[in-house]
């Protein structure tokens, strides 16, 4: 719930676009387009293959114990769903920043969702539910989170190269 509310309010703040207010309205059309689905089986194979990861072998990898493998997971997933925002915003043009300086409605929806994450993250550690990650271990999830954005960049090329955009 907490990833849903301030990120469907941050897409749903963004301001109509004047071809989108010209467009004839389609009651066949599909409700979700080839661009959508690119979009969703990128994030989701990525973010899925990411945490899978981390649970299987982080503590390999990073030397870390179970403790903060499950933060990391949880932080991670999180991040990548707020970077994914920023995608979600322009589905079939490469430069998803265009305009976002335009949209504080979409500025205050990521604050939201950065206020309600430290809460649930503080809420955690006051009941030891999760261990604290040090700086290394964020920066890794903040990185995690980033990759989105190369990812959906490489996408949208591949596709235009292959015209499934």
């Amino acid at each position: 719930m907490v990833v849903a509310i301030p990120g469907g309010l941050a897409l749903l703040s963004e301001c109509p676009k004047e071809s989108l207010m010209k467009m004839p309205l389609k009651s066949a059309g599909q409700l979700i387009t080839k661009a959508m689905w690119r979009n969703i089986a990128l994030q989701a194979s990525y973010q899925t293959a990411i945490c899978l990861t981390l649970h299987l072998k982080g503590r390999a990898i990073l030397g870390i114990g179970a403790g903060p493998i499950k933060s990391m997971i949880y932080n991670s997933l999180f991040l990548c769903q707020l970077f994914n925002l920023f995608v979600a915003r322009e589905l079939e043009k490469k430069n998803i920043f265009k305009g976002l300086h335009q949209n504080r409605w979409f500025w205050v929806a990521c604050a939201i969702f950065l206020t309600c994450q430290a809460a649930m993250v503080a809420a955690e550690n006051v009941f030891d539910i999760s261990t604290r990650l040090n700086w290394m271990l964020w920066a890794s999830c903040i990185l995690i989170g980033l990759i989105s954005w190369p990812l959906d960049f490489a996408g949208k090329w591949i596709g235009s190269l292959v015209f499934l955009s």
